[in-house]
């Protein structure tokens, strides 16, 4: 095995066989991760099988889980030892905070910050944490859906956000709440806002009556069913996009409207390590065996994600797949989660939404 990750990822046999032969002494890891059963059952099982190491998975929403983390650490509980997140979460909670090791110290393999190992997406190779790039790792690629319409309402009437302000769709619009200063519906909103400025956002979001929801799935639902005409910013994994197409359902995705760049993300792929950590050896050997190809794909393959190695192929739906040689808008841009613009757009959002 040792033998076999050196060959693959770098590094010496001998620092593999140290590390795991650690990693099984402690004998379990505990990481958190979406809520995706997919995720759930094939990375843990995965793991567990290539090195005998048990896993404990706590599924759920990153701002929720980074609540819980809060709380535990205030009361002087560390147990959880990797965290795997979005870019909202984990660059203004869980890095702000001061939880994470110091990830690139602990890479078996100099090999693995190769700059030609790596997407153009992945500046750092493959730290994204500006401006020191040592604690944050990108794992994914996820193109992302801007809006779908309902194609027996809408036909090929809507192919850019400026067609959705004609009043012909006031009423018609439902939208992931982006008022919560998270996820795929605040993301949108952040892009419109740069590339279209404030007003654009208000003319469309209160002008239009845009309805706010919740819950990607049924956001999802009621445009596949007719109730509204547009859902924009829902989550293609959480809205479970592609089974609604699948099924024959009068759904177009739009992911490259005509008047705005594709959005990309990393999803739930940006990963650290977490300090005061029960099990740091496994932790270790965790991440590192995820920016590993054979980690890196099952990762990948779990949540239907493009993966930041160029040499790990995971397969997509044709309208998420993101496309890094032309132009595009990184929703998880650190410098861009980071600054006070987006409290701002937060707190402006929640006056004028109301």
């Amino acid at each position: 095995m040792a033998a076999s990750l050196a060959s693959s990822c770098g590094g010496t046999a001998a620092d593999w066989t140290t590390l795991i032969t650690a990693a099984k002494k402690e004998g379990k890891l505990t990481i958190s991760g979406p809520p995706s059963p997919e995720v759930n059952k094939q990375v843990p099982a995965a793991f567990q099988k290539e090195f005998g190491v048990s896993v404990q998975y706590i599924a759920g929403a990153s701002g929720t889980t980074a609540q819980k983390i809060k709380s535990e650490r205030s009361a002087g509980i560390y147990s959880l030892d990797a965290f795997l997140a979005g870019g909202n979460t984990m660059s203004t909670v869980i890095y702000q905070s001061g939880w994470l090791d110091d990830l690139k110290s602990a890479l078996i393999s100099p090999k693995l910050t190769d700059p030609s190992l790596w997407q153009s997406g992945a500046q750092g190779a493959p730290f994204v944490d500006q401006p020191k790039f040592d604690s944050v790792a990108n794992l994914s690629i996820q193109g992302q859906e801007q809006f779908m319409v309902n194609t027996k309402l809408v036909g090929n009437k809507i192919n850019g956000w400026h067609d959705l302000l004609d009043p012909k769709w006031k009423g018609k619009i439902v939208a992931m709440d982006p008022t919560k200063g998270a996820g795929l519906g605040f993301n949108v909103v952040v892009m419109l806002e740069k590339k279209f400025g404030a007003d654009f956002v208000k003319q469309l979001y209160k002008g239009q009556g845009v309805v706010l929801e919740t819950d990607d799935r049924q956001a999802a639902d009621s445009v596949a069913k007719g109730q509204y005409a547009v859902a924009i910013g829902v989550s293609e994994a959480n809205g479970q996009l592609d089974q609604l197409i699948d099924d024959g359902l009068p759904v177009r995705v739009v992911a490259r409207p005509n008047d705005a760049p594709q959005m990309i993300s990393s999803g739930y792929g940006e990963v650290g390590m977490m300090n005061k950590a029960p099990h740091p050896n496994a932790a270790k050997l965790f991440a590192n065996w995820l920016l590993c190809p054979d980690g890196n794909k099952v990762w990948n393959e779990a949540n239907r994600y493009q993966s930041t190695r160029k040499d790990v192929d995971v397969k997509v739906p044709d309208f998420i797949k993101a496309d890094l040689s032309g132009d595009y808008w990184d929703t998880y841009d650190w410098k861009l989660l980071t600054s006070n613009d987006t409290d701002q757009l937060v707190s402006q959002l929640q006056t004028d939404l109301k």
